[in-house]
This record gives structure tokens, C-alpha cells and sequence, in this order.
């Protein structure tokens, strides 16, 4: 009487890999940390790039806010002059 085969064969042993599946997983694994380095260095340059543009903003916003009192102490001063030219020109009549 002939034996059942097994339910489940074992699979067969994995092959002995060649010089050549050597030299493209070296290459895969150097191609990975290649990226991986440029992209950390271009994360970190973005990051340098975004914090200028931050002090740059904040740079301009505070110039803005000088050339907004400057203008308006400029304008007050006008109104002033013009309401003691105002007063001079009706007290002359």
C-alpha cells in the first residue's frame, strides 16, 4: 500500500544566491541610503529655506508697522500746521 503524500510539501530550500543577486542587492541597498540621505538634506534645507522666509516676514511686518507710525505722526503734523494756518487766516479777517 502506497503512502499518502503529505497535505502541505515543504517548500524547497531557497537558492544559493549568485554574484550577480549579490552585486544588485549591494547596489539596492546603496541606491536606499543614497535617497535617504538626499532626501534628510533636502528636508533640512526646506527647513532652512522656511525659517528665512519666517524672518523675513516678521522683518517686513515690523517695517511696515514704523512706516505706518512714521506716516501718521507725518499726517497728524499736517493737520496740526493746517489748523494754526486755518486759525491765523480767520483771525487775520
Amino acid at each position: 500500500m502506497p503512502t499518502p503524500p503529505h497535505p502541505h510539501p515543504s517548500p524547497p530550500p531557497p537558492p544559493i544566491p549568485g554574484p550577480q543577486i549579490v552585486n544588485l542587492e549591494a547596489a539596492a541597498s546603496n541606491k536606499d541610503r543614497m535617497i535617504s540621505g538626499m532626501q534628510k538634506s533636502h528636508e533640512e534645507h526646506l527647513g532652512k529655506m522656511v525659517g528665512l522666509a519666517e524672518g523675513r516676514t516678521q522683518h517686513w511686518q515690523q517695517q511696515k508697522a514704523e512706516m505706518e507710525r512714521h506716516y501718521t505722526q507725518l499726517l497728524a503734523e499736517i493737520h496740526a500746521r493746517q489748523k494754526v494756518k486755518d486759525y491765523n487766516v480767520h483771525t487775520e479777517w
